[in-house]
């Protein structure tokens, strides 16, 4: 057979099978109004489905917790780049508000970090950062971003709350581009130790579940 007289019986074919699946289609549209819109009455009632809605966006008491980091902080750092050495210490502020009617807890922080420099000595740099936390309630989860001036990435995370210890805890993703990691787990936990007083803890997960890699204590501002 030649090039040419392939090619028709492939397009004949082709044809065929189109026109095979357009009278299925058709058929199986038919049924379908026979059937009186078997799939069109399965869809679930409006009425339940903008209840299901105003539920998940609505604040409730998982969102009160967030009221309890709204003020202005002093912060205490603490950094560990080895374990086997004592942590770097630096100070901050931090002043987190309500936002989207009690929705998310905004924060925004300033402070001093230490820094490795071109000669891969440690310094003091500005550091400032800004994250967002909230809860949601179709996931069941609190949830929370955060940004700074030492990343060009957004880290996210989300996690639970357990009020015997008064902990939220939480996990997210972290690059580590020195170390070409990508996509380790890091463990993020936040507890109350009173009203007027919180101490945030970050561990690196790829390195050790209890790896604490800072810490941060939050102290009421007079």
């Amino acid at each position: 057979m030649t090039r040419k007289t392939l090619y028709l019986c492939g397009l004949v074919a082709t044809l065929a099978v189109a026109c095979l699946g357009g009278r299925a289609w058709s058929q199986d549209d038919e049924k379908g109004k026979k059937d009186g819109g078997a799939e069109m009455s399965a869809m679930p009632d409006m009425a339940e489905m903008m209840k299901k809605y105003v539920a998940a966006a609505t604040p409730g008491p998982h969102h009160k917790l967030l009221e309890r980091m709204v003020g202005e902080w002093n912060t205490k750092s603490k950094m560990w780049m080895d374990p086997s050495a004592p942590p770097s210490e630096t100070s901050g502020k931090s002043v987190c508000k309500l936002l989207l009617d009690g929705r998310f807890l905004h924060e925004d922080f300033s402070g001093e970090v230490m820094y490795p420099n071109a000669k891969g000595e440690m310094e003091k740099r500005p550091f400032k950062g800004s994250g967002m936390t909230g809860y949601d309630n179709a996931k069941n989860l609190y949830v929370g971003t955060w940004v700074d001036n030492m990343n060009t990435g957004i880290l996210t995370m989300s996690g639970s709350y357990n009020p015997m210890t008064k902990t939220m805890h939480m996990f997210g993703k972290m690059d580590d581009v020195g170390m070409g990691i990508y996509g380790k787990t890091i463990r993020y936990e936040s507890k109350f130790v009173s009203d007027d007083k919180h101490v945030f803890t970050m561990y690196d997960c790829h390195a050790g579940v209890d790896y604490k890699v800072m810490e941060i204590t939050y102290t009421r501002a007079k």
